[in-house]
This record gives structure tokens, sequence and C-alpha cells, in this order.
């Protein structure tokens, strides 16, 4: 027999005793309130009976099933039905034996007393739990939202006895002030929190809260950091659809909360229609962005997913995390670069994807101004690799994931980047398969972000750095980011650039204060702040789109469409093989040279070589960086004001 058997088995043995007992008890009152004796010869010759009568019943009530801790109304409607039905049955079997009528009197007791004794065996063990928690380390909070999410989860808190006791609501709502909802009172506004905290002596505050608008929850969320209190929030609606949380598994608040803007949210229909079934290659598989990726496809049901990655060790973990999630949907890890155009052949040859999600890159602008010939090998000769495999064997689609750094460059990332839309869209024009560049800007938490090195540097007690006072970037998280690419790869039409509206742009100083704050610390008084200046090839803001773009709506409301204008292709095969040829031979002067000829916006210098001669044209480009810079500085609001 296995331990689990036995356990269960043991289980029935221990509930059988238990429900004999009550019934025994039960009916031994009632004869004890209805004769004053225990020795009537009815008890002891009924009792068989009964039991027989009332664990019958019982079974089929299904009594047996609850487990009692959790017990609620439908459970003491469950016993009131059963006890219900076991004394009317026992009531008919004394009448039709023809049995003294005193015996109803007894049954009648017996049936309220075996109601009062079963609810209250079912409703003691949750009544223990709840008013006399186990747990040494129990937390008070002081929830907002007396709504229906905050009712929810306040009702399962206290159910689950979950670390924390719910002590206080605040509500905006004057109706309900001075109620209480699961004996919990509400005891005034969101704006008397911190006093309300104070009174309570509360360690945390939950913010459950909703259906409010970005800018009252931005307010909300501002009054509840202000408290000195760390602020949790309830899982989202997808963390509790695709990782199966209950709304009393609180979270952390995450940057992502304090973003000026509401989650964007798509159609998967059309998401669905691309990908299911198919064939779906993403390079750069194993990052940040790439692994999203495979987890979102993967969630269309593809026919085989291809996780292409040079990182050995990313690709490793990416394996494992894929099969546990990918339920039956073919995922094959390849270790390869995209600079390998004869091991990608021979990919393409074997497996022949439909779909080409092309994220691999190298990303990190400081570092590449000190080796641009890896950025253009990489970001551009990989590109090309790519895409041109992509139109030899025919696939469907071809999706680059591109960034807001191509957009009026002054880092070699920025221009290699820009570089390989321009490959994309010059093989788009001569090729079946639908070419799309995706642009966008930062995203919260992607490997080397901002947020790792303030993470970081908060361990080791500071100071958290920023560049400048006044950078500012966009950003936007990333399943949320993901979630648009692959909306936007869906879209018919002719290859595009399309490019997600990502809503202001975010002061890095203020993303540095806010992180500080959700860290539990304040900033400047427990961790400094310090500017160190702008890194080589970084800018004061980022731009999505130049003036000679254009960008026009999409069918959704977060996706922009702007096509590159086509003098930008003339002879582009053959000048971007020069690059790349200056690249492999690692020739520097004239690998820049090319780079400013290819992209003419591109005014940065890498790192060890001597800035362009200025002209009229430069001194133009950077009087326009500083006029934009100023007028970014003056009219755009911080995340703080937003």
């Amino acid at each position: 027999m296995s331990v689990p058997t036995a356990m269960l088995r043991a289980r029935s043995v221990c509930l059988l005793t238990a429900q004999s007992a009550l019934v025994a008890v039960s009916l031994a009152s009632a004869f004890a309130l209805h004769e004053g004796t225990l020795g009537s010869r009815y008890f002891w010759a009924g009792l068989p009976i009964v039991l027989s009568v009332k664990l019958a019943m019982a079974a089929l009530a299904g009594l047996h099933r609850g487990i009692w801790r959790y017990a609620g109304i439908r459970d003491l409607m469950a016993t009131a039905r059963w006890t219900g039905a076991s004394s009317l049955l026992l009531v008919i079997m004394v009448l039709a034996a023809g049995l003294p009528l005193g015996l109803l009197a007894v049954a009648v007791i017996d049936g309220l007393l075996s109601f009062v004794l079963f609810v209250t065996a079912r409703v003691a063990p949750r009544v223990l739990r709840e008013f006399a928690p186990s747990a040494a380390d129990v937390r008070s909070l002081v929830v907002v939202g007396a709504g229906d999410a905050g009712e929810a989860v306040v009702r399962e808190l206290v159910a689950r006895s979950a670390g924390y006791v719910p002590v206080a609501f605040v509500d905006d709502d004057p109706r309900k002030r001075g109620m209480s909802i699961h004996g919990v009172p509400v005891q005034g506004r969101t704006s008397d929190l911190a006093a309300i905290v104070e009174r309570h002596d509360a360690d945390a505050v939950l913010v459950a809260m909703c259906g409010v608008g970005a800018q009252r929850k931005r307010e909300i969320l501002e009054i509840a950091r202000a408290t000195g209190r760390p602020v949790k929030r309830i899982p989202s609606r997808d963390e509790m659809l695709g990782s199966g949380a209950a709304i009393g598994d609180l979270r952390d608040l995450t940057l992502e909360d304090l973003l000026p803007r509401r989650p964007v949210r798509t159609d998967r229909e059309p998401v669905t229609g691309l990908l299911t079934g198919r064939t779906v290659l993403v390079t750069g598989a194993a990052g940040s962005i790439g692994s999203e990726l495979a987890r979102q496809v993967v969630a269309h049901r593809p026919a085989r997913l291809l996780m292409l990655d040079s990182n050995e060790n990313a690709l490793f973990e990416l394996e494992h995390e894929m099969r546990a999630r990918s339920a039956g949907v073919h995922c094959v890890p390849l270790l390869c670069s995209v600079q390998d155009k004869d091991r990608l052949d021979r990919i393409f040859r074997q497996y022949r994807p439909e779909v080409v999600f092309h994220a691999a890159a190298y990303k990190h602008v400081p570092v590449l101004e000190h080796f641009p010939e890896e950025a253009v090998r990489n970001n551009v000769k990989g590109t090309r690799c790519v895409a041109e495999l992509a139109h030899a064997y025919g696939a469907d689609r071809f999706v680059l994931i591109s960034t807001d750094k191509a957009v009026r460059p002054t880092s070699v990332m920025g221009t290699t980047k820009r570089v390989a839309e321009m490959v994309v869209r010059e093989i788009d024009r001569r090729s079946d398969t639908r070419f799309r560049v995706i642009r966008f800007g930062n995203v919260l938490g992607s490997n080397g972000s901002v947020l790792q090195l303030f993470r970081r540097q908060i361990a080791e007690g500071g100071p958290v750095t920023v560049t400048h006072p006044e950078i500012r970037r966009f950003f936007m998280s990333i399943p949320e980011a993901v979630e648009l690419v692959l909306f936007a790869a869906a879209l018919e039409g002719e290859g595009r650039t399309f490019i997600l509206d990502m809503g202001k742009q975010v002061r890095i100083y203020d993303l540095a204060r806010h992180f500080i704050r959700m860290c539990g610390l304040e900033p400047e008084r427990d961790i400094p702040i310090e500017f160190v200046g702008l890194r080589p090839g970084e800018k004061l803001y980022e731009e999505l789109w130049t003036e000679a773009e254009v960008p026009v709506a999409t069918e959704h409301p977060s996706i922009l469409c702007a096509p590159l204008a086509d003098d930008e292709l003339l002879g582009l095969p053959q000048r971007v093989q020069s690059l790349i040829d200056w690249a492999e031979e690692g020739n520097r002067e004239q690998l820049v040279a090319h780079l400013r000829a290819l992209v003419p916006d591109y005014n940065g210098t890498p790192v060890g070589m001597e800035p362009p001669p200025v002209n009229g044209s430069a001194i133009e480009a950077v009087a326009h960086l500083v006029a934009r810079e100023r007028d970014l500085a003056e009219n755009e609001p911080s995340l703080a004001t937003a």
C-alpha cells in the first residue's frame, strides 16, 4: 500500500469515528433533554439505526470531502440539508413502525443538535486558524480600497492566515466610512492613510484597487509609499491567469506600477493565426526579449519553436524552462552565432522556419564604443545572414527587433541597428517574405539594465549612480513590449517599420529615487545618489522616429507605422558589404567612415578615435540636440509628477 493511500484510509477512519461520536452525543443529548435519562431502551435500540441513517446521508451529502479549515457558507448549507433530510427520514421511520409519538420530539431535538455539533466541528478549525494564527511573524496591513478587490483579498488573507492581518481599510467612498468588511473597519480616505498606518503601527500597506485611471493609481501609490512602510499589491490579471497566483499572493510594488501610463493590451487572435501550428525561430532566444518571445510564442501553440543563441549557459536554462511550460510544443535549442551563415543555412534547410523573430544583437552602448567592429559583425552582418536566409528559404515573415537608439544615433550600437533596419528594408523590396522592423525603447528589468545596476549598488550600501540629472528614457515592461511585438508582426500589409508608443520618457533620477524607496530606504538619507557624467555614446534623451519618417496610425493605438525613405537603400548591399569587410579586417577608421556614409545622422565618435571635423551640418546637428534637450527638460513631466 502506498503512503498516500494509507494516509487517505487513516483519514477516513478518523473522520468516520468523529462523525459517529457526534451522532451518538447528539442522540444521547436529545434523549436526556426529553426524558431526563440515558437509560431508555429506545436509545440503545435506536442508536445503530440512527448511526446507519445519518452516516449514509452524510456520505451522500459529501460531508466527508470538505476540508474543514476552509469551511464556508456552502458547507453550512450542505450540513443543514443533511441534518434536515436525515431527521425527516427518522420521523418517517418512527411513524411507520408505530413507535411512541414522544420519539418524534427526540428526532426533532436530535436534528437540531446534530446541526449545531457538526457546524461547530467544521467551523472550529477555521475560527482557530483565523483568530489564533500560529505564525510568530504575522504582520499588520492597512488596505487601500474597500471595493471588490479589497474584499476578495481580505477574505483570502483571513482564510489562509497568509502572514498578514488586515487591520483597517481606507477608501474615498464616503458611504463606506464606518462600515466593516470581514470584521476589518473602513476608517478613512486615502489622504488619511499615513495617520491610520501610524495609529495601528501597521507593518505594510496593500493597494487593492482595480479600474482606476493611471494618473489616480500613481497618486495613490505615492501616498502609500510616503508612509515609509513596504507597499504591496495584488497580483495582476495576467499573473493570476498565467501562473495560477491567487489574489492573496501579495506582490511587492514594481517600477512597472509607477510608469506614467496604463499597460497596453492586444488582441490575441491575430497572433494565434500567425503562430499556431507553424515553425517559429527566435534568435537571441536566451536574452531578455528573446526569452520572453519564446514564452509568449509557446502560448500560441506553434508546431515547433527553434531557440537560437550563442550563450550556452543561458540557452541551457531556457531549454529547461520551456520544457516545463511548452505542453506538447517541440522546443529545439540551437547553439549558434548569427554571424555563422553556414551553420545558419543548415538550420534553415533542416527546419524551414516560417516565422523568424530576430532579437539577437549586441546592445550595451558604452561597451560597443570600445569595440565598433564587433557591433558591425553581430548587429549588421548577423542581421543580414538571418534575413537573407529567411528570404532564400521562403519564410512567411521576418521580424527585426530594433531600438530607439537607431534614431539620430550618437553611438555605434544605435548606428549599427539603424543599418540593420536598412538591410531588412532592402531585402524586403525583392522578397516574397514579409519583413517587419519593430522599434521600441528600454525595457524594465532586462539583462544588464539600469535596474540591475541600481539593485546591486543599493545592496552594497550605495551610492546609486546616475549619469546626468536630466537624462531620460522610454520604458516598458518586457512582457508588454513582446505582446506588442507579436501583434505588430501579425499585422498584414507590405514590409514596414513599426514603432511602439511607449508614452512619456522617464527621468532616470526619478527612477533611482523610486527604486531606493521600493527597497525600504530613503534617497540621500540612506542611499546617496551620485551623478557621474554621460558615458560614451549616450544621449540625454531618445527618439522613436525622425521628421522624415512621418509615422501613421495602425489597427492598434500603441503601434505606429513609419516606412523608411527609399533613397537610404540605393546601392545598399555593396555599401554594407564594404562596412562588414572593414569590420572583419579591424580597420576602425574605414569602418566609422562607412557608418557615417550609411547613416548621415550619426554624429558620435568611438572611444580612442578623433572626433569628425566640425562643419556647418555638424554645428546644426549639435544645436538641434541642445534645443530638443532644453525643450524636453522644460515641458515633459517627470515620473514623479506625470
